[in-house]
């Protein structure tokens, strides 16, 4: 069956003229229009299609470009039509994400199944999906959430001096995540490691023996675990995923210099909360 676009027409109306229902997707109605905005296209209930392409579509050949969460809406969620993939609880609360950070399809699971990082395919395999939801509630929660992801510091797996400061300010405490991978670990090296595979060395990323004060002045002392000596990968933080807490508490074992840049870093901060940084994947170091 064909469908005629010619009466479809572009209407231009104020927000406060329009009146807005919202369907069983969740998604705004305008009842003028008929249409259902998905944040990132339209869609015409009374035609059973979208009117135009899904923004991601380039990254998936494989899929129309005018389906809805790969053709399964049961075990996926995808709120606004933009590629982050965070994980939910039932209660539509934030748990972390999984191997590929903010990238990807919505996944709702059970707490008790969720491991901070934990691999992409095992996060499918608790997924729980739209029906995990406890409720009507839940579900509303998490799609206020899960829109404003990409207005976040860690959208995309960096976090830079200038943003972790402003998150420490508007943050209200809510943990970062952050991609192991692109953190600058030079110079270490596996050399670095005294005890070979398998063992942890704390490095003070603050002092001035490192180049990067990036690293330095956002992490500050990071403990690395030596994962594979023969590729030099290695762990961020604790295995929960935990790096750091962004705050400005004088270290005992941290230095002089890393103590004076952290007086300075608490004045150009200014008042706030601080908030924990988690990773995901791992990182790399010469060897």
């Amino acid at each position: 069956m064909k469908h005629n676009f010619s009466d479809i027409q572009t209407v231009n109306c104020q927000l406060s003229t329009v009146s807005w229902i919202h369907t069983f997707s969740a998604k705004e109605k305008d009842s003028e229009t008929g249409l259902s905005y998905f944040g990132s296209r339209y869609y015409s209930s009374d035609l059973s299609i979208w009117l135009s392409v899904d923004p991601m579509s380039d990254k998936y050949p494989s899929l129309s470009p005018y389906t809805y969460c790969a053709n399964n809406p049961i075990k996926l969620v995808d709120p606004n039509g933009e590629e982050i993939a965070p994980i939910y609880d039932k209660w539509g609360n934030l748990l972390g994400t999984d191997n590929q950070g903010l990238k990807g399809k919505a996944i709702v699971m059970d707490e008790e199944k969720f491991v901070q990082g934990m691999s992409h395919e095992e996060a499918l395999r608790h997924n729980l999906g739209k029906d995990g939801f406890q409720d009507e509630i839940a579900y509303e929660k998490f799609a206020k959430h899960y829109t404003g992801l990409k207005d976040r510091p860690d959208y995309d797996g960096i976090l830079t001096l200038s943003e972790a400061n402003d998150w420490y300010r508007r943050g209200n405490g809510e943990p970062l995540y952050v991609d192991a991978a692109r953190i600058d670990l030079f110079p270490v090296t596996t050399e670095s490691f005294e005890k070979g595979e398998g063992s942890s060395e704390y490095i003070n990323f603050a002092g001035l023996n490192y180049p990067n004060p990036n690293t330095g002045l956002v992490y500050g002392n990071i403990k690395l675990t030596l994962l594979d000596e023969s590729t030099g990968k290695v762990r961020l933080g604790r295995p929960d995923g935990l790096l750091d807490n962004y705050g400005f508490e004088q270290n005992p074992n941290g230095g002089r210099w890393r103590n004076f840049a952290t007086t300075v870093g608490k004045v150009v901060a200014g008042k706030g909360k601080p908030f924990d940084i988690y990773t995901y994947n791992t990182g790399t170091v010469w060897h």
